[in-house]
C-alpha cells in the first residue's frame, strides 16, 4: 500500500481569537484564550509512494510555517 499517515496530538496552541472571527466571547476565562489543535493527516499514494511519504513527513511543518 502507498498511502502514509500522520497524526501529532498537542501539535500546535492557537489563539481562540483565529476560530472565532478575531473575537473573544464573553465569559470565556483566560485559560481558554487559546486551543490544542491535534493534527491527523491521510495521504493518498497515487502519486506514488515516494509523494506520500514526503507529505507524510512535511506538511504538518508547512502548516506551523503559513500559521507564523
Amino acid at each position: 500500500m502507498e498511502d502514509a499517515l500522520t497524526t501529532v496530538p498537542r501539535f500546535l496552541k492557537i489563539p481562540i481569537q483565529i476560530l472565532t472571527g478575531y473575537m473573544v466571547p464573553d465569559g470565556i476565562d483566560k485559560c481558554f484564550r487559546e486551543q490544542t489543535i491535534h493534527f491527523f493527516g491521510v495521504y493518498d499514494g497515487h502519486g506514488g509512494s515516494q509523494v506520500a511519504n514526503y507529505c507524510n513527513e512535511c506538511m504538518h511543518f508547512a502548516l506551523v510555517e503559513e500559521h507564523l
